[in-house]
């Protein structure tokens, strides 16, 4: 049967419907791969924040773990040379260590330290007043990196059986004390990490050492050079020009003060020569040189009387009724390095050979510092050339201060060890004694060896013993004194002290000045980024800040008020 044909409308209206159906694929077709683009999308996006997380956590593993300040580079020496921030971590920490020591023997023989654990590093520096004990470390560490970094790499510098003993000991010490606190026991990285900073970790510390071991093999070096081309001649002349390193003396001194009070606004003034200083000062000076010349006068016409005319004048003029005795102004041992409150004008004038009796008054002017006064000094036994000795001994201290009991328990507990060293009398048997029992912080990892002591050097009972014209090798004893019980041995007699020690001090100004060549010719520029990770910087930025708060808040409260 033949197919109707058909209408014109019927056409039209399958054609719409297929016109209809293909628009509704094509839409369908779009929205699918629009819908997969944004599942892609999203998946980019989650693949990007697991990225993100992940090195945000390898990043900081990294540097918990201190990897970045072991390849940032905190100063730069010459251009060149980088020194990261681990490394500026160890030399900051050695800086502040040596301080630490260094004022834990000042104290131990004079009584009172200048660098404890309570010392803020915004403090005055000790050493210098302009500065703060920050800005000492900042600066001398600098200054300790270049010397290492100038010398470290020297041709045939190895390191000797002592130095690498030295530095296994220095690690055996930093893993007895990670374990010694119960409560917070560390590994040895870790304490490590405590002690010196974040990126300083075995490794690293050891580097360090051995580098520092290698610049002073290399300095050493030259001084031997040196010291082998010395002749005597050129000893004697310099035992001449510095005899006041050399000698002895006994004198009696005391200070007159230049009172600047009253001038005290001008000499703020920044950028002042000496000669203004001078001038605005002048009639000040002339109050206390009068003050002076007549105390001068007063002690020649009473040659036995110093202590008297300084305490008439203490009490009449000054209105001062604390009493002065004659140990607290006596002062006897080297001229030099005993006599640190005599200027080195009168150092000076006492080594140029003034005789017994003499009398004079002699000015100092520190014009950094802004203090000025007149040494008043009179000589009781005239500066000469001295011998030194070896000695050892063994501290027992009583357990209570000014305790008689306390003090006769420490006197047995001598008698016991000094009879127990008696069975097997050798040095290194009392060496060993000495390490095990000493209290004297100052030489017992030494075993209780104090070197090169000179006259006046040690307490007056201890300094008797040493110097007894009859002490020979071997000899031994208990002494008592101040500060307890010391078990004695005599070492050796060294002989006149400057016949030995001028070469070895030329041999080291040589060093110094071919150091100091090198290194004013280096330059260092710390890196902004890397310094202020170094943790002694961070210490003392923090320092500073709560400085100023506190300052700040005090101002606050008086203006208050």
């Amino acid at each position: 049967m033949a197919k109707e044909k058909m209408t014109e409308a019927e056409k039209y209206r399958l054609e719409r419907k297929k016109r209809i159906e293909k628009e509704k694929k094509k839409k369908n077709s779009y929205i699918n791969r629009n819908r997969q683009k944004v599942e892609k999308a999203e998946k980019v996006v989650g693949i990007v924040v697991a990225c993100a997380i992940v090195l945000a956590i390898v990043f900081g593993l990294l540097d918990f773990f201190g990897v970045f300040n072991r390849a940032i580079t905190a100063v730069k020496i010459d251009g060149e040379k980088s020194v990261s921030v681990a490394v500026m971590n160890c030399a900051m920490a050695d800086m502040r260590n040596r301080v630490y020591n260094a004022s834990q023997e000042y104290e131990q023989s004079y009584g009172n330290g200048y660098y404890t654990s309570d010392t803020k590093l915004t403090d005055s520096c000790a050493y210098d007043s302009e500065k703060t004990w920050g800005e000492y470390f900042e600066e001398e560490a600098v200054n300790y990196v270049k010397q290492v970094y100038t010398y470290k790499d020297a041709k045939n510098n190895t390191l000797t059986e002592e130095q690498q003993k030295d530095i296994n000991e220095a690690f055996d010490t930093l893993a007895e004390n990670a374990t010694k606190d119960e409560k917070n026991t560390y590994s040895l990285n870790a304490y490590i990490k405590l002690v010196y900073g974040k990126g300083v970790n075995k490794k690293v510390l050891r580097t360090w050492l051995e580098d520092v071991h290698k610049a002073e093999n290399a300095q050493k070096a030259l001084q031997k050079n040196y010291t082998d081309g010395i002749k005597q001649e050129d000893i004697n002349k310099y035992y001449k020009e510095h005899k006041a390193k050399y000698n002895i003396a006994k004198v009696l001194s005391y200070s007159v003060p230049v009172d600047t009070s009253a001038n005290a606004k001008k000499l703020e003034a920044s950028g002042l020569s000496k000669k203004q200083i001078d001038k605005i000062i002048k009639g000040d000076v002339a109050k206390a040189k009068a003050a002076a010349d007549d105390l001068v006068k007063q002690i020649k016409e009473n040659p036995d009387d110093f202590v008297k005319v300084i305490n008439n004048y203490e009490k009449n003029v000054k209105q001062n009724n604390n009493a002065i005795n004659e140990d607290s102004i006596k002062l006897s041992g080297v001229i030099d390095t005993a006599m640190t409150s005599i200027s080195e004008n009168g150092r000076k004038w006492i080594a140029s050979g003034a005789p017994a009796d003499s009398v004079k008054a002699i000015y100092n002017a520190d014009y950094k510092g802004k203090t000025f006064s007149f040494d008043i000094i009179k000589i009781i036994d005239p500066a000469k050339e001295y011998s030194t000795v070896n000695v050892r001994h063994i501290l027992i201290q009583p357990e209570t201060k000014n305790d008689k009991a306390s003090a006769a328990e420490a006197g047995e507990t001598a008698k016991t060890l000094y009879e127990q060293w008696k069975k097997n009398p050798t040095e290194d048997y009392f060496s060993e004694l000495a390490e095990k029992n000493s209290k004297d912080t100052g030489s017992t990892s030494n075993g209780g060896l104090y070197e090169d002591v000179y006259p006046g050097q040690m307490v007056k009972q201890f300094d008797k013993w040493c110097f007894d014209n009859s002490r020979k090798k071997g000899d031994s004893g208990i002494v008592k004194t101040d500060h307890g019980y010391h078990i004695m041995y005599f070492v050796s007699n060294n002989g006149v002290y400057w016949k030995k020690q001028v070469p070895v001090d030329m041999a080291s100004d040589f060093s110094q000045e071919n150091i100091s060549d090198k290194l004013e010719k280096l330059k260092a520029e710390k890196v902004s980024f890397g310094w202020k990770k170094i943790q002694l910087v961070q210490e003392f930025k923090k320092a500073q800040k709560e400085t100023t708060t506190a300052a700040q808040t005090t101002a606050a409260t008086t203006a208050a008020k």
